[in-house]
């Protein structure tokens, strides 16, 4: 996602949430899935996989920059230390 690709993935763990609307999600565990969703990810017509890749890239950026994160855990802290936690 970070290269601007659009990913394939396994309904595993948080796989489904971290790649968003930016993805093709098969089952988990069957080698058969997951070659038919890399065939369907390639059969798209090559505007409509650049439009995921960028909007993958754009996903990571928003969602998960480093920078964004430690300002997330930042706000979290100040939130509990000014709850007396």
């Amino acid at each position: 996602m970070a290269s601007g690709v659009p990913c394939v993935v396994t309904d595993t763990g948080a796989s489904r949430e971290i790649v968003g609307e930016t993805r093709e999600v098969v089952a988990r565990g069957s080698a058969e899935e997951l070659a038919q969703g890399l065939i369907r990810m390639l059969d798209r017509d090559e505007a409509d996989r650049r439009d995921l890749g960028r909007r993958a890239r754009e996903r990571v950026e928003d969602s998960f920059a480093l920078s964004g994160i430690a300002d997330r855990y930042a706000e979290l802290y100040r939130d509990i230390a000014s709850k007396g936690l």
